[in-house]
């Protein structure tokens, strides 16, 4: 039992996640069941093979399987010499080390089995060897009389000759370094290679194919339910990525199979992730500095025909950096959308679970200050004092009219990059504590897993000083007064690290209350700034079971790949 439970583990799990995710992502569910089909195949072929080889190879008695090898012929050329021991003594010190271990288990095998036969001594081995491979050879020409005699050669196998073995040993252990060695070379929280090589723009038609033509045939995508091949746009399309095949070659095998990918919809959802990641690739690999984003979203109440919302959101690279983290790197985009599709994105950052960076949107760090911090800067109450205390402190001298590219734009844009940066050094699904668990009891396991990988990204994000911990905290204050503000996995987030941070000595965990908030707002005042950082240090250690990571910038020589 405890054997078929190892088998079947691995397989049933991936089974059960495939079945779990079917309502949600059919083709997700169609690759863990077909991976789970191969893990079982796999793990019953070497669990049936591996043990019928070693116990062949190692423990059966020779002649059980009806044949001598050329190895058994040896042994008993070997032993039929006068000085049998000399001989064999010769014979083995022609071998390879590692193949002698086999050849003396094989001896021993011999020895074994002769000593349930009544009279037969030590030197008798060769003989009885003889003998048995004189009637096994009658039997198989009994059985095909047409048959060549089988004739050995008087030499040892190729594969046991001084050398073989070890040098197929060293070379496996080297090819499984080599491996181990490009593993680590490829993890991109190690080495965030060709990610920040952004050159300059290889032809003005590739910023017009993300900014205009592409966008148009989504808007007619998302109108007409017809084949994508009969829409106007798409000839358009095709059109310019001929064009452009000469100097980007595969562009539009990319733009093609992602655009066709998506028109099916969640069907093909893990198609079209592996799609954009290629047409991502390719543009890394030729430094244009583009790069998109497919989303899928369900439109309930049209006819079964028109299918999931399929859009694509074009961005330009406007800069790169690399961060570090002890010996860890990370590359960091800064994009600003050009496609005029209207969609809104409210969020700053973003970090994909399969894309090798993460990315801040410095178009939307406008609206951000013009917008939330602005507000938050006007009240007239503690909470803005604190706020205008601490942006004071954070850009000395400077005003938020500067806009992104000023000082406070600058401090903004470095706390929201450690926020994305701590959700890929954490991942986006890390394992919640069981006290979080317990406290998160009615909320689905993807909340939890939502609501403490941004607990994490927001003490992550105020570990870059106390003064923009301090105006991070004003706004998650002013934020949590409203029911909005609350909601969702950023909310309880929200309310989790003022309760941490503010409210240590209060039971209430997630605090909603205006009295509770009117009381961190406070402490928030009064905490001197070693405090504060020591409380994100054990808040964090709380809840990830280590203190919060610093991330520092890698200047450009420092970087060891000419970034």
């Amino acid at each position: 039992s405890l054997s078929g439970f190892l088998l079947a583990y691995l397989p049933c799990l991936c089974a059960v996640v495939g079945l779990r995710s079917l309502p949600d992502a059919p083709a997700s569910s169609l690759v863990h069941l077909r991976s789970a089909a191969l893990l079982l195949t796999l793990i019953a072929g070497v669990a049936t093979a591996l043990p019928a080889m070693l116990r062949g190879l190692l423990f059966e008695i020779p002649w059980l399987f009806g044949r001598l090898g050329r190895t058994d012929d040896l042994l008993a050329a070997a032993l039929s010499e006068p000085d049998s021991a000399l001989g064999l003594h010769r014979s083995m010190g022609r071998l390879d080390p590692l193949a002698r271990i086999f050849v003396r288990r094989r001896l021993a095998l011999w020895r074994s089995a002769a000593q349930g036969v009544p009279g037969v001594k030590e030197a008798d081995l060769a003989r009885v060897i003889r003998i048995l491979e004189q009637r096994w050879r009658e039997e198989a020409r009994e059985a095909n009389p047409q048959a060549e005699p089988a004739t050995g050669t008087g030499r040892w196998p190729w594969w046991m000759r001084p050398g073989v073995p070890s040098v197929g040993l060293s070379l496996l252990l080297a090819a499984a370094a080599f491996g181990a060695a490009v593993r680590w070379r490829a993890d991109p929280n190690e080495q965030p290679s060709g990610l920040c090589r952004i050159g300059q723009l290889l032809d003005p038609r590739v910023e017009q194919l993300f900014a205009e033509e592409i966008p148009s045939l989504i808007m007619d995508m998302s109108s007409n339910p017809v084949p994508v091949e009969s829409l106007p746009a798409y000839a358009q399309v095709q059109g310019a990525l001929a064009g452009l095949e000469p100097a980007l070659p595969g562009i539009g095998a990319a733009v093609t199979d992602l655009i066709r990918m998506g028109r099916r919809g969640r069907r093909r959802s893990y198609s079209i992730r592996r799609a954009r990641d290629r047409l991502n690739h390719l543009l890394r690999d030729a430094q244009q500095p583009f790069f998109v984003c497919a989303r899928l979203r369900p439109r309930p109440g049209l006819p079964e025909n028109w299918g999931d919302l399929f859009y694509v959101l074009s961005y330009r690279i406007r800069a790169c950096r690399t961060y570090r983290c002890s010996d860890r790197r990370f590359a960091v985009l800064e994009l600003a959308r050009i496609d005029e599709l209207n969609v809104v994105e409210n969020y700053l950052g973003m970090t994909e679970q399969r894309e090798t960076s993460v990315a801040v949107f410095a178009d939307r760090l406008a609206a951000f200050m013009e917008g939330r911090l602005h507000g938050v800067l006007q009240r007239g109450d503690l909470v803005g004092r604190i706020a205008r205390r601490a942006l004071g402190e954070l850009a000395p001298g400077a005003a938020i009219e500067e806009g992104p590219q000023g000082a406070v734009g600058c401090a903004l844009r470095e706390g929201l990059t450690r926020h994305e940066l701590h959700h890929r050094w954490a991942g986006l699904d890390p394992d919640p504590p069981n006290w979080l668990w317990a406290a998160l009891a009615g909320f689905a396991d993807e909340s939890v897993h939502g609501v403490t990988a941004e607990i994490g990204a927001y003490l992550g994000e105020m570990r870059t000083s106390p003064a923009y911990a301090r105006l991070r905290l004003a706004l998650m204050l002013d934020a949590l007064e409203s029911p909005a503000g609350r909601s969702g996995i950023h909310g309880r987030a929200r309310a989790f690290a003022v309760g941490g941070l503010l409210l240590s000595s209060s039971n209430q965990l997630f605090p909603s209350a205006q009295s509770e908030l009117d009381r961190a707002a406070v402490v928030l005042d009064a905490i001197d700034d070693s405090t504060l950082i020591a409380r994100i240090d054990a808040l964090h250690e709380k809840v990830f079971g280590q203190p919060t990571p610093v991330f520092e910038p890698v200047e450009p020589e420092e970087r060891k790949d000419g970034l």
